[in-house]
């Protein structure tokens, strides 16, 4: 099949797309951003009650004005799992508040919570408070069955961050954030790789806070000891630990969540002056400014906006929440929503998906625009049948 036949058959499955929603940027008033939903829809959080936000609702709480914080959702954000004066609990529409169940000889006390919940709410990860080992233990909850892994030995006050979207991987730390892990049933408990060492010195740590949806990609940060500075890290399960480049004027980075494919990171950058910034990485791009990378792909912030937390991402990469303060961010928190790829032609008329997209992407194939290397690659030709095929995938996903 030649180049051109491929592109005409493109063309034709063109009508079928899914509508997308409009990018755009929005704030709203959530004090911390704590988890998204995998849609890009919902956010949840803040710091004395739990509460969550979506564009169709605005921000509401969870049926209770009690302390807590609501810390993740599953992909439509009709699951939250969080804290409830340190107990941990789970709510839906239907239901409202759940507290989960404990493990016999555990009492509620600070860090007591779920932390983490499967795309489809099946799967909950948290930590709870063991009386009798004096420590922090981390737990799951199966459709709704409680399970309590078996620690190795010399493991203490083990956190439950953040579970994969299939619920396969619950990732974390131990020893007072000195090491960090990943858990499967199959596996067990391993480390994250930590960052060298220099001769002689303290250990450093290890704080992985994100994982991709099949669990093979997680993000963090990482020091090499305890006054070193912080490097945002992107592992993918097998491979060697990635450190993530920190944009100059900063000397340290975390990393805050990561894209279903692994490929595009969100965190924040800030130095001893503690001037945060948000930033995103892509890969094959490197590390930019998060407001630099939205004014290169069209969505303007709002002048008075200092974007400094990137703290969510949806599954697709393309909606990014965060925290930002000044006079245009009084609600303390924002949603950016990146044009769609598949809309080349930048059309707001419905449907947004059409075969004037797949004109748009040819001409620039073409004319050797480099904006045509849909798949991002380095190796020559940048532009290659595989673009096309990257196109088209993105096509038929349509947009969040």
């Amino acid at each position: 099949m030649t180049l051109r036949t491929r592109t005409l058959l493109l063309v034709v499955a063109a009508a079928s797309a899914p509508a997308m929603a409009q990018p755009g940027f929005v704030q709203f008033g959530i004090a911390i951003v704590w988890g998204v939903s995998a849609d890009g829809r919902t956010a949840v959080g803040d710091s004395s009650s739990p509460r969550r936000w979506s564009a169709a609702t605005g921000v509401q709480n969870l049926g209770t004005t009690a302390r807590g914080v609501a810390y993740a959702c599953s992909i439509d954000g009709s699951i939250i799992v969080g804290n409830l004066n340190d107990v941990p609990f789970c709510w839906t529409m239907a239901t409202g508040i759940q507290m989960l169940p404990l493990p016999p000889g555990t009492v509620p006390q600070t860090e007591s919570d779920a932390r983490g919940v499967s795309a489809d709410g099946t799967v909950i990860g948290g930590t709870v408070w063991d009386s009798a080992s004096g420590s922090y233990i981390p737990v799951t909850w199966r459709n709704g069955t409680l399970e309590v892994p078996t620690l190795p030995p010399g493991w203490r006050d083990v956190i439950a961050e953040a579970v994969s979207g299939d619920g396969s991987v619950v990732i974390g730390t131990r020893n007072y954030y000195r090491a960090g892990y990943r858990w499967t049933a199959a596996a067990g408990f391993e480390d994250v790789p930590p960052m060298p060492q220099q001769p002689h010195s303290p250990l450093g740590s290890v704080y992985p806070r994100s994982i991709s949806h099949d669990g093979t990609v997680i993000v963090g940060a990482r020091e090499p000891t305890p006054i070193g500075g912080w490097v945002p890290f992107r592992w993918r399960y097998g491979q060697a630990v990635e450190n993530l480049p920190i944009i100059p004027g900063f000397n340290h980075g975390i990393a805050r969540d990561v894209s279903d494919d692994g490929k595009t990171v969100i965190g924040y950058v800030f130095n001893d002056a503690s001037s945060y910034n948000a930033f995103i990485w892509k890969e094959g791009r490197g590390s930019m400014l998060l407001r630099d990378y939205l004014a290169e792909v069209g969505v303007v912030v709002p002048a008075g906006v200092t974007l400094s937390l990137g703290k969510g991402l949806s599954a697709s990469g393309l909606v990014i929440f965060g925290q930002c303060f000044g006079t245009g961010c009084p609600g303390g928190a924002f949603r950016a929503e990146v044009p769609c790829p598949a809309n080349c032609d930048g059309s707001t008329a419905a449907p947004v998906l059409n075969v004037a997209d797949f004109i748009c992407f040819l001409n620039r194939f073409a004319a050797g625009d480099s904006r045509a290397n849909c798949d991002a690659s380095t190796t020559p030709p940048v532009l290659s049948v595989a673009d096309f095929v990257c196109f088209q995938t993105q096509f038929a996903a349509g947009c969040p």
